[in-house]
């Protein structure tokens, strides 16, 4: 079935002003609603996510997810995915003109932008906790199928988790208005909230709507969201028991003390080790005799030398070919995580890649490196720049290109 438009709006809320993209056919242009028509996309109030898409034969609901990654800052940065099916290679096409004027920051990215901005001063005025959208992201890609287009609109919103006693972290109060009541009352049935915990710390509450894996949070679709019901809790993971040096430390009371008692102990071997030295009887026989015995010993004749000579020769090549094959195998892909990975490509390529070789080299979908990237630039482990259709990345301690 070849579809006559492609162009999703990512996230779109019908509390107050949301924007709404619509176009006629294939790669047209998204186009702002006109004078009278309803900016909303859904006509139930509050409902995250609606979209619209114009086609030639009915309408197509793209699976969208809301994942929030709390920090211990209480910050969270949230990553909105839509996932839409491509039939054809003129949709697929489309698609990726798409991706291109997203990435620009076209596309309904700013309207998206700006609801979220309206409705932090919401939660803002609500918490009395200073908030802002910042760090906006917006990606896309198609997967290794070729079947399925993917629109990543990924921010950080600050203070977002409210810190409470025993520096656990709450999500409920930023989903609030000054009301009292949630601006983000319930999940289509086509989304699923994410909520993952920082790291270094554990579930402690979840509703009983929710579904729990490790520290993740997970509403599946269709749940109405309770504003008088926590969201989630999360506490710091309990520190870890003393080492047995560490135990040692608290028990002699400093490093000092301890670095004493080891040197008087080896001082000590070292004196008892000489006086059972001193103290040991002379060999027996003659001293010419051990002499002699000690002369013929030690001298090889030529013929031993020599082959002595060849032998280490061989254990010494033997060696630097071991030594070669163990650098080689140092670095065990497997081990590494996919953030060690990426860095350890670019490092094999002169601190620079286009994300389309990374992809290729790794085997990853473009979806994975994508959101890859995205949290990787954010910690400043990479830099991403942005040339023409491609995305370059580098190294931070790479110069820039001209």
């Amino acid at each position: 079935m070849r579809y006559a438009a492609l162009i999703v709006a990512l996230l779109t809320l019908s509390v107050g002003v949301a924007p709404a993209l619509a176009v006629s056919g294939v790669g047209d242009t998204p186009v702002a609603p006109t004078p009278g028509q309803s900016a909303s996309l859904d006509d139930t109030p509050g409902v995250v996510g609606s979209t619209v898409l114009q086609t030639d034969g009915g309408n197509e609901t793209p699976r969208t997810t809301i994942t929030i990654d709390l920090r211990a800052n209480t910050s969270a940065r949230w990553t909105i995915t839509t996932r839409q099916s491509l039939d054809g290679e003129d949709e697929r096409e489309a698609f990726r003109d798409l991706v291109a004027e997203f990435e620009a920051g076209g596309a309904g990215v700013d309207a998206d932008v700006a609801t979220f901005r309206n409705y932090a001063r919401q939660a803002e005025n609500y918490t009395g906790r200073q908030m802002a959208i910042e760090r906006v992201d917006p990606t896309g890609s198609i997967d290794e199928t070729g079947e399925t287009g993917i629109l990543n609109l990924t921010f950080t919103w600050t203070n977002f988790a409210e810190r409470t006693e025993s520096d656990r972290l709450r999500v409920r109060d930023a989903f609030l208005r000054a009301e009292g009541e949630s601006w983000f009352p319930r999940l289509t049935g086509d989304q699923r909230l994410v909520i993952h915990g920082p790291d270094d710390f554990n579930t402690y509450t979840t509703p009983s709507a929710a579904r729990q894996q490790g520290n993740t949070v997970i509403f599946d679709s269709g749940q109405e969201l309770d504003p008088e019901t926590v969201y989630a809790t999360f506490q710091p993971e309990p520190p870890a028991p003393p080492s047995l040096v560490e135990q040692l430390l608290g028990m002699l009371g400093s490093p000092v003390a301890l670095g004493a008692i080891l040197l008087v102990a080896v001082v000590g071997a070292v004196a008892f080790v000489r006086y059972r030295r001193d103290d040991s009887p002379p060999p027996a026989g003659s001293e010419s005799s051990a002499t002699d015995a000690e002369t013929e010993s030690a001298q090889p004749t030529d013929a031993a030398a020599g082959a002595g000579a060849a032998a280490a020769g061989t254990d010494e090549s033997a060696d630097a070919e071991g030594d070669t094959a163990d650098e080689e195998d140092e670095i065990d892909l497997e081990l590494l995580s996919d953030e060690e990975r990426v860095e350890h490509l670019l490092e094999q390529n002169g601190g620079r890649m286009k994300q389309a070789s990374i992809v290729k080299e790794t085997g990853w979908s473009d979806a994975k490196v994508s959101q890859l990237l995205s949290a990787m630039a954010e910690e400043d482990r990479i830099n991403k720049l942005r040339l023409g259709r491609e995305n370059l990345i580098s190294l931070p301690d790479e110069d820039d290109p001209v």
